[in-house]
C-alpha cells in the first residue's frame, strides 16, 4: 500500500497516541475518562492500478481546495512524463523511512 495524501496527519495523530505530541496542552495519557472508544479514524482506501493513476490521483486531491505549491504540483505532473516514476516513490519511501515515527 502507498499512502497517497494525508502523511503529516498520520504522523501527527501516531505521535500523539504514543505520548509523544500534546494537543490541547495534553498528551494522550492525560485524555483519561474524556476519550471514548467511539473515537475511531477513518481510511478510504482506493484500489489504483498503476503509477499513473496513483500520480493523477493525488493531484485531483490537491490541485483544488488544498493549497499546495505549484513547484510541488508541477513536479509531480512531470512524473506523468517520464519514465522515472518508480524511483521517485522509490526516493520518496526511502526518504520516509529515514524520518519514520
Amino acid at each position: 500500500m502507498v499512502l497517497v495524501d494525508g502523511l503529516q496527519r498520520l504522523s501527527a495523530v501516531r505521535a500523539f497516541i504514543s505520548n509523544n505530541l500534546k494537543v490541547f496542552a495534553l498528551y494522550y495519557s492525560e485524555y483519561e475518562g474524556y476519550l471514548s472508544s467511539t473515537n475511531c479514524l477513518t481510511f478510504n482506501i482506493t484500489n489504483l492500478k498503476t503509477e499513473q493513476d496513483v500520480i493523477n490521483f493525488y493531484l485531483t486531491l490537491n490541485a483544488g481546495g488544498t493549497p499546495h505549491k505549484q513547484d510541488e504540483l508541477k513536479r509531480v505532473t512531470n512524473l506523468l512524463k517520464g519514465d522515472n516514476i518508480k524511483q521517485e516513490w522509490l526516493n520518496r519511501l526511502a526518504d520516509k523511512e529515514k524520518h519514520d515515527i
